[in-house]
């Protein structure tokens, strides 16, 4: 529910930083889950687009050299046969520079989402004094 108050209260009970944590967790495992599923598009696109046209190009000379024959190529013969593996690379590299620039943008994210939960976690250590109750802990243990 939304408050109308002005004054925004400390709530630092256990309820409300499962639920922050909780909702923090959920976010980092969708933007992972989202980079997992980036990486292998970008594998399985890259390796497609270099198998197929690898082939079209092969079947393209081929048909060009053993049917036309190259004696009687005119310049768009010739262009498709030099500008063909520069398009091949060109689109890569453009599927490359995008699944890239996803990945990055999204890991910027994850880092981001990364720092509020730990920057939570350490609110909830101060809220229930986990260091000061660790140390005494610790010398407890260190006098038995």
């Amino acid at each position: 529910m939304v408050s109308f108050w002005p004054f925004k209260s400390d709530d630092s009970s256990a309820a409300s930083f499962e639920k922050v944590l909780s909702q923090l967790s959920t976010k980092i495992n969708n933007l992972s889950a989202q980079n997992d599923s980036f990486r292998t598009k970008q594998r399985r696109y890259k390796v497609l687009w270099t198998l197929y046209s690898t082939f079209a190009y092969i079947l393209v000379a081929a048909i060009l050299t053993l049917v036309t024959g190259y004696q009687r190529w005119s310049v768009p013969e010739y262009t498709a046969m030099a500008g063909s593996p520069v398009l091949v690379f060109g689109v890569r590299t453009a599927l490359d520079a995008y699944y890239n620039y996803r990945l990055s943008h999204n890991q910027t994210s994850l880092n981001e989402l990364v720092k509020q939960r730990e920057a939570a976690i350490s609110k909830l250590k101060s809220a229930t004094k986990y260091d000061s109750t660790q140390q005494l802990l610790d010398k407890q243990r260190k006098k038995a």
